[in-house]
């Protein structure tokens, strides 16, 4: 039985609003215990990596599992340890007081093509935590990075992504930034998820976007290459909607459900008025984080008791101004503290950005990164 089903078994016998109550301090417990776990994980890890290299095995206090030896393991591990553990420790600790940075498309702008393993690589250099990619399938069935259905806008070639074979695709060069016909041409060729994944290994986190038909074929690349615990599944999809709840990569990698306000503009998507009236029903699927899209600010703010009760961070996007009340980066870049600093304010502690390093810098001033 997964632990998320546990959790729901045991809490099923209690009714009404100790159920709920008790669901948020059960689920919380187990999310504390998984981040002891995962502290505890990459200790041993560098620690026997360390004793292999010398000759020897690790002393006896490495294996602690006390509190006041965290930072003391934490600090012996940190040279042994990938990166992406370390953002993957972070992330669990949604009460460690830090806001992570996710890289929409990877790190573009000024530099690269959107989804390319250019902006991949520039964002190891920025110091973004986790990269957002685009996942479509070509006619021959390989996951390929591209946000839209054709490859139009982001390449000199054109048509449907699925109805072009991979070796097509790759023939394609990629445009700058976000592309479009003006936008100059470079030697950047679309890369496959595999190889996308491949680089981001020990990395950062990867969090990938694509349409429900998709799943199932990333998740197979993600299984291959071992790297469950680096990638992060979303999905807007109410709670009992069977799509979600048949889906191959629940239980294996981290998953992000999207809580989206109901608003005349989408209308027809999966959408709530009250995140605290929804969010329990996503437990079962123990859930690292919760996207919130919303027009307005009091949306958020009433969710933000029972999302920490539960346990998870908090993701928001400053992408466009119908994703976050208004605040984006295009605004925050004049005034980070009205924009950024607003959202951060509202309660969010992930913000997915097209401007990682000025979000980063707009953080460290702020004292709000670890790093």
């Amino acid at each position: 039985m997964q632990q998320s089903d546990q959790c729901m078994v045991r809490m099923g016998f209690i009714a009404g609003r100790s159920a709920v109550v008790g669901e948020a301090v059960f689920c919380r417990m187990q999310r504390d215990l998984r981040h002891r776990l995962v502290v505890l994980t990459v200790a041993l890890t560098a620690a026997f990596a360390a004793g292999c290299q010398n000759g020897v095995l690790p002393e006896r206090d490495m294996l602690s599992t006390g509190e006041d030896n965290d930072a003391e393991i934490s600090e012996r591990a940190s040279t042994a340890v990938t990166r992406s553990e370390r953002i993957l420790a972070e992330l669990n600790d949604e009460t460690a007081g830090t806001v992570m940075i996710v890289a929409h498309r990877g790190c573009w702008a000024d530099a690269a093509p959107e989804n390319s393993l250019a902006a991949i690589r520039r964002c190891e250099a920025i110091g973004a935590d986790i990269i957002e990619i685009d996942v479509g399938i070509t006619s021959d069935g390989t996951p390929v990075l591209m946000h839209d259905d054709s490859v139009d806008r982001t390449t000199d070639g054109s048509g449907a992504i699925a109805g072009l074979p991979l070796e097509q695709v790759r023939n394609l060069r990629l445009r700058s930034g976000l592309g479009g016909s003006s936008a100059e041409l470079t030697d950047e060729r679309v890369p496959t998820l595999e190889e996308a994944l491949a680089f981001s290994s020990g990395r950062f986190l990867v969090n990938l976007d694509m349409k429900a038909e998709a799943f199932d074929r990333a998740y197979e690349v993600v299984e291959m290459l071992g790297m469950e615990n680096q990638t992060l599944m979303k999905m807007s999809a109410l709670p009992d909607d069977p799509v979600l709840q048949s889906a191959s990569f629940l239980g294996e990698t981290l998953f992000m459900p999207i809580i989206r306000e109901c608003t005349v503009q989408n209308e027809g998507m999966a959408c709530t008025d009250s995140i605290s009236s929804i969010v329990q029903g996503y437990s079962q699927f123990d859930p690292i984080a919760y996207e919130v899209v919303y027009s307005t600010g009091d949306f958020l703010r009433e969710g933000i008791a029972t999302m920490r009760a539960m346990g998870g961070r908090i993701w928001v996007n400053t992408l466009e101004p119908t994703l976050a009340a208004g605040h984006t980066d295009a605004l925050a870049i004049t005034d980070p503290d009205a924009h950024w600093g607003q959202v951060i304010r509202d309660g969010a502690n992930i913000i997915q950005t097209d401007r990682p390093a000025l979000l980063l810098d707009y953080l460290r001033r702020q004292r709000l990164r670890s790093n």
